[in-house]
């Protein structure tokens, strides 16, 4: 009863305190270092003449939690339609992410790296074999 208790009572405080500091969230909007990644023309994007908010991602193609939300964050963008993409690669799984990451990197030359990084994210690198 008393192990209850306390998890209830840490839950009321946990609730109080969320309640009473407004969002979570920050707006980094004029952030110096958010600009300057924001502006960073070296890397690879999806550019949308209509967008209204850019969306920085960093990405390991061997990510599980990254490749497990890239489908809601897919619709979510198609759906509003009115959003840049920044892509950031970050191959934090070793060797074959950062084979991966030098891959999609490369694409980016031919123009096609929203392609390639949508068939990494979905299909997924186990290893160099894959790519």
């Amino acid at each position: 009863m008393w192990q209850l208790g306390a998890v209830v009572a840490v839950a009321f405080l946990f609730t109080h305190l969320l309640r009473n500091h407004g969002s979570l969230g920050e707006n980094v909007g004029n952030n110096s270092l958010a600009l300057e990644v924001r502006e960073d023309r070296s890397s690879p994007a999806d550019d949308n003449p209509a967008a209204d908010l850019t969306l920085i991602i960093f990405t390991d193609y061997r990510c599980p939690a990254c490749r497990a939300s890239y489908p809601a964050m897919k619709r979510a963008v198609a759906r509003d339609g009115k959003v840049r993409i920044v892509y950031k690669d970050w191959p934090i799984f070793g060797d074959a992410s950062q084979r991966a990451a030098e891959v999609a990197v490369a694409s980016d030359s031919q123009h096609i790296y929203p392609l390639v990084h949508d068939r990494l994210m979905t299909r997924g690198v186990g290893n160099d074999d894959d790519l």
